[in-house]
């Protein structure tokens, strides 16, 4: 199987998978377009959008890896009135680009250790 041919090989399988979560933020009518942007640039995909209570709602789905920096982005954005959650929803594999990195990466460490 793929698991065990990349266990021989030294390849760690998980690597090409990458967890993705279900987000939903909340924040303030007109905040600026740069809440869209961001989402962007963290590949997210937008599920839904709605209102509630005087706030905008966003669904997304994000890989977990994205979202490490996403508080402190957000509270620039919206001035600190807004706030997200977020729940594990899947493993999907990695893009394609992410994909050959780590390939390069592990034959350069395969050249090194030989």
């Amino acid at each position: 199987s793929l698991a065990i041919t990349c266990h021989q090989c030294g390849v760690n399988v998980f690597d090409y998978f990458c967890d993705i979560i279900d987000r939903c933020a909340a924040w303030p009518p007109n905040t600026p377009i740069e809440k869209y942007r961001d989402l962007q640039g963290r590949r997210a995909i937008i599920m839904g959008m709605s209102s509630d209570n005087g706030f905008e709602k966003i669904s997304a789905r994000v890989p977990l890896k994205e979202m490490s920096s996403y508080s402190t982005a957000l509270s620039s954005i919206t001035g600190g009135r807004s706030a997200f959650t977020m729940k594990f929803a899947s493993y999907e594999l990695v893009p394609s680009d992410v994909q050959e990195k780590l390939l390069k990466e592990y034959a350069e460490k395969a050249q090194a250790d030989e």
